[in-house]
């Protein structure tokens, strides 16, 4: 802050801060109804617009989204990592010995993929992309042993009309998606 801006007189201050507590109400009352109104939209609009600009910069960590947007503004950024509208499945509901992600297309440009990381936790470079169309097969993202792509084929199996009509959006609930998946024994 330039010094200038600090250094404030203090009646300046107080009598300024007399008139705007009493010229507000003054004006309110001087206003039509329609006119009322029409400033409380205005400043609602304001507000919604510096908030929306406070949001978009904020990021997301760790998949906790810090600041609120809706679902396609989200799919539309291509630098989001995206990992708040991915669905990570459990090893002990999956049977497998690693976490699987999935998600619905959202505007995607592939066909459809989960994703596998050795924890919940997890940043998108430790992510393992792998297509499950027209067979099982990593994409990007790093390695998978023969032994756990083998068994992650095997879960695919088992769960594929689940997951594509998860990514389709024909099952329309993350919760129905994960009640209707199988793990593997």
């Amino acid at each position: 802050m330039p010094p200038a801006a600090k250094k404030k007189n203090p009646a300046a201050v107080a009598l300024g801060r007399k008139g705007g507590k009493k010229g507000g109400l003054a004006r309110a009352a001087n206003l039509t109804p329609v006119q009322r109104s029409e400033s409380a939209r205005k400043a609602v609009q304001a507000r919604w617009a510096k908030s929306r600009a406070k949001r978009s910069a904020d990021h997301i960590v760790r998949g906790s989204p810090l600041g609120m947007k809706r679902f396609n503004e989200f799919a539309l950024e291509p630098q989001s990592d995206g990992l708040f509208e991915m669905a990570n499945i459990s090893p002990k509901r999956t049977g497998l010995p690693f976490v699987v992600w999935i998600s619905p297309k959202a505007g995607a440009p592939h066909d459809v993929r989960v994703k596998v990381s050795k924890g919940p936790r997890v940043h998108t470079s430790e992510l393992v992309s792998v297509a499950i169309r027209p067979d099982v097969h990593v994409v990007s993202g790093g390695k998978m042993t023969a032994h756990d792509l083998a068994l992650l084929k095997k879960w695919v199996e088992l769960n594929h009309d689940v997951i594509v009509k998860y990514w389709d959006g024909d099952i329309e609930y993350t919760e129905d998606a994960i009640a209707a998946l199988k793990a593997i024994h």
